[in-house]
C-alpha cells in the first residue's frame, strides 16, 4: 500500500470512529497529508545525513537498502 492509500485508510478509520462531518474530514485529511509530507522530508534528511558519514562503498549499499520501496527495511544483519 502506498503512502496516499495508507493516509486514506487512516482518514477513513478516524472519520468512522469519531463520526466526523465532511468539513472535519477535509481538515483532518489536510493535516494528515501535511504530516506525511513532513515525515517524508525528515526521512530524506536523515538518509542524507547518514550518507555523509559513509564510505563510497557503504553509501552505494545504503542507497540500495534505503530506496523508496525499502524505507525502514534493512534486511538481515551481516
Amino acid at each position: 500500500m502506498d503512502p496516499q492509500q495508507m493516509a486514506a485508510v487512516r482518514l477513513d478509520r478516524i472519520a468512522f470512529r469519531l463520526n466526523l462531518s465532511e468539513d472535519q474530514k477535509h481538515e483532518v485529511g489536510s493535516i494528515l497529508e501535511e504530516a506525511q509530507a513532513e515525515r517524508l522530508a525528515q526521512r530524506a534528511a536523515t538518509r542524507e545525513r547518514i550518507a555523509e558519514v559513509l564510505t563510497p562503498e557503504q553509501r552505494e549499499m545504503f542507497e540500495q537498502w534505503s530506496g523508496p520501496r525499502r524505507a525502514g527495511r534493512w534486511g538481515p544483519a551481516q
